[in-house]
């Protein structure tokens, strides 16, 4: 029996993001990632170890430094669609400064469907994610962006089996400058590209994704 899935959320998200995986995965658990730091939110998802962290965005990033700080916490890591060292950060932390500082956090969300989904996600689907992203604090919204984004993990080598997850269509987190790093940077991870998914894969290839972690987790460890 294999120990326990921890998913983590992207920073517009709640525990709920992770919808489609918990109803596949058992004995998978999801958390609110409610610190401002990403030290706090790795603590934070330290205490629900030790697990198989999946990761996606943030919660790639948070998965990253929970390797870091407590590797004793993880058994395998999953990051998706995310970064070790963002190729754009500063200039995303200026994008997200410039938006709220004109629209709240609502209209921000809904402006932002086309870099986060693919265009044949339903729009039912995606009013219930920015409606999530809309609830968000606005000001903890901003801090977790900066926290993330100002992060360098580049110098992390996890020694835990390592899945990338990576997105055709994803322009927060481009495969080629964001995923193929992380790929080199950690020697014997392996990257799969889901065609025609863009930032949040989980929920444009919900089947795929599923499928491709849960063959991930069945083969630890095997050639």
């Amino acid at each position: 029996m294999r120990e326990p899935i921890l998913f983590l959320h992207p920073v517009g998200g709640t525990y709920a993001y992770w919808r489609p995986q918990i109803s596949h995965f058992a004995g998978s658990v999801a958390i609110d990632l409610t610190a401002d730091t990403l030290e706090g939110m790795a603590d934070q998802a330290a205490r629900h170890g030790p697990a198989h962290v999946v990761g996606l965005s943030m919660g790639g990033v948070v998965a990253l430094e929970l390797w870091r700080r407590r590797p004793d916490r993880v058994r395998s890591l999953t990051l998706a669609c995310t970064w070790a060292k963002h190729p754009e950060a500063a200039s995303r932390i200026a994008f997200l400064e410039e938006q709220l500082s004109r629209m709240t956090l609502r209209e921000f969300a809904a402006q932002s469907r086309p870099f986060l989904l693919a265009p044949e996600t339903s729009e039912e689907t995606a009013g219930k994610l920015f409606e999530m992203e809309a609830s968000k604090d606005a000001g903890l919204y901003r801090r977790q962006w900066r926290a993330i984004f100002s992060a360098d993990l580049s110098g992390i080598v996890p020694t835990v089996p390592t899945l990338l997850i990576g997105a055709s269509l994803d322009r927060l987190s481009p495969v080629d400058s964001c995923l193929r790093p992380l790929q080199h940077q950690i020697p014997e991870s392996r990257l799969v590209v889901l065609d025609g998914a863009n930032h949040f894969a989980n929920w444009d290839r919900p089947a795929e994704f599923n499928r491709i972690v849960s063959e991930f987790l069945d083969s630890r460890g095997k050639p």
